[in-house]
């Protein structure tokens, strides 16, 4: 629970920095500023407290939802749109963060290092590590794409304006 709400606090303190960066006021005087400082500091200390009297599993796990709550906020509090991408994004964090909340053990199993290889080797293991890496290569392949896209047509916006 404390995780949560950390996670919770960090993304809408960083929600306020990010909103009084967009307003251009200096920062060390901005009441908005300080105030999303103050939020993401709380909500650090409330992980923390989470790792000392919580689960490691399951404080990493639920601390996942960070981003989900990062993105929550951003629609809501700074007016940013929401891509088939995020919605992807969104399930897959959660619904990983989910699973492995449900399949963590509460109570501590010392592991070999052969039993750590067994199951990296397994194939539910190695099935996450090829599904995470063509992920994120065709992540990036499309981000260059539209990079190149909005690159080609500003510099075709350049060439139409001199004339």
């Amino acid at each position: 629970m404390f995780t949560a709400v950390g996670s919770f606090g960090t993304a809408v303190g960083l929600a306020c920095m990010k909103t009084s960066h967009e307003r251009q006021n200096p920062s060390f005087c901005n009441l908005i500023w300080i105030s999303g400082l103050v939020i993401c500091g709380l909500g650090n200390v409330l992980n923390g407290i989470s790792l000392q009297i919580g689960n490691v599993m399951l404080m990493a796990a639920s601390s996942a939802l960070t981003l989900v709550f990062n993105q929550i906020v951003a629609i809501f509090f700074l007016k940013e749109k929401l891509t088939r991408f995020d919605i992807l994004a969104l399930f897959l964090i959660t619904s990983g963060s989910l699973s492995c909340m449900i399949n963590s053990k509460t109570r501590k199993v010392e592991q070999t290092p052969d039993q750590l290889y067994e199951m990296l080797a397994s194939p539910s293991s190695v099935a996450y590590i090829l599904f995470v890496t063509i992920f994120s290569v065709v992540s990036r392949v499309a981000d260059k794409r539209t990079r190149r896209h909005v690159l080609e047509a500003v510099a075709g916006l350049d060439n139409d304006t001199t004339l």
